[in-house]
């Protein structure tokens, strides 16, 4: 053997030992980047209840949710709903195996969406924070008030499209829903 065919044999080994370095590096790249999730929003997602006034027989409040993305990629709301219920002054202290075991807030006050119906999604750009607010009024008889609001994750980037998931709906095929939830509890202050 000469030695330009052991200098040709050195360069071919030298070539696949690159290739294989160059591909395993973009392996592990992969990897990492599939195992930190960075395809995926980071949210931060957390909810207030802000008196404003007392005026008549009513309380003037304000339900705010905030989410906060600290992910890499825009994230995207369809649904982003809220429920608000009170505990009066009569009212006994009841537990909820509903609400795994928790107490009971027997009297619904409002129920709605952050969403206007008109805006088919919110979306929030990774580092950003969103506010969402909604004016309403509880009765003065209530003693403390519970705000649940929640939003749905899209289940799928395939899946997000209305007739896929209604045909999914139709043939009981059972898609998971993944949602993401936040809560506040106040009592209602003696003097504002």
């Amino acid at each position: 053997m000469c030695s330009c065919q052991i200098k040709s044999i050195i360069e071919i080994i030298q070539s696949v030992l690159t290739c294989l370095g160059i591909l395993g590096a973009g392996l592990w790249a992969l990897y990492l980047y599939l195992r930190q999730r960075e395809n995926y929003p980071r949210i931060e997602f957390t909810a207030d209840i802000i008196f404003h006034k007392k005026i008549g027989d009513w309380w003037i409040l304000e339900l705010i949710a905030f989410v906060e993305n600290k992910g890499k990629v825009q994230h995207r709301i369809y649904k982003f709903k809220f429920d608000l219920a009170s505990l009066n002054l009569n009212d006994k202290v009841n537990i909820s195996e509903d609400f795994g075991g928790q107490v009971y807030f027997p009297n619904n006050i409002t129920k709605g969406s952050f969403l206007p119906s008109k805006y088919k999604f919110f979306f929030i750009e990774p580092g950003v924070k969103g506010k969402y607010s909604y004016i309403t009024r509880i009765p003065c008889n209530a003693e403390a008030v519970n705000f649940h609001t929640w939003f749905d994750y899209p289940v799928k980037r395939y899946l997000s499209c209305p007739l896929i998931i209604k045909l999914c709906e139709l043939l009981n095929y059972k898609i998971l829903k993944y949602s993401h939830t936040a809560e506040a509890t106040k009592s209602i202050p003696d003097n504002l």
